[in-house]
């Protein structure tokens, strides 16, 4: 008799999660508290967004680029996708000529978004 492999992962996870072996596939279930808590911080950040002095086009595109990370944080969406959506609103900031680091009413729901997803991001 064969010894047993396993060559997947089993069982609840509270994070991402990694299928190994031919034929796995992994899924992400957020629960609707942290589907509750990903739209609440998305909310905190348009908030903090219609303070800021910005141009038209730099406020239009931010807005659509929250939208897009609202739009991930509710359909299943990659890690790898969420993390580029976050890098491009970033982005977008920093070009807007926003100091992340200094803009707390951002940062703060940003980190805790990207916490809850689970994704790096870093304010260099």
């Amino acid at each position: 008799m064969k010894p047993s492999v396993n060559q997947g992962i089993i069982g609840n996870v509270d994070s991402d999660v990694t299928a190994v072996g031919p034929g796995a596939k992994a899924t992400k279930t957020v629960s609707s508290s942290a589907d509750s808590e990903m739209q609440r911080l998305l909310d905190q950040i348009q908030v903090e967004l219609a303070k800021l002095r910005l141009s038209a086009d730099e406020r239009e595109s931010l807005q659509m680029q929250v939208e897009e990370l609202r739009t991930s944080s509710s359909t299943k969406t990659s890690s790898e996708q969420q993390h580029e959506g976050v890098t491009k609103f970033v982005e977008l900031l920093r070009n807007a000529g926003v100091v992340l680091e200094a803009t707390r009413g951002i940062a703060s729901p940003l980190l805790a978004l990207v916490k809850l997803w689970g994704v790096p991001i870093s304010f260099p």
